[in-house]
């Protein structure tokens, strides 16, 4: 089942956690890392989502921003 919507309030921080299926890993390689920092700064700069903090893990990812 999916997540409601975030509600987005100016001005607040949000954690986001990304998760594997039954905590399996998400990140094989060192060049899965590379590329999903790659696609977060992508991201975070066309949807002006400033990105404060990071932490990737091989089953799963702490965001806040």
């Amino acid at each position: 089942m999916a997540r409601l919507p975030r509600i987005t309030i100016p001005g607040v921080l949000h954690h986001i956690v990304h998760r594997g299926n039954n905590k399996k890993p998400i990140f094989f390689e060192r060049e899965d890392f590379e590329l999903y920092l790659r696609l977060l700064s992508r991201y975070s700069f066309k949807y002006n989502f400033r990105i404060l903090s990071y932490c990737l893990m091989t089953n799963h990812v702490h965001i806040v921003g």
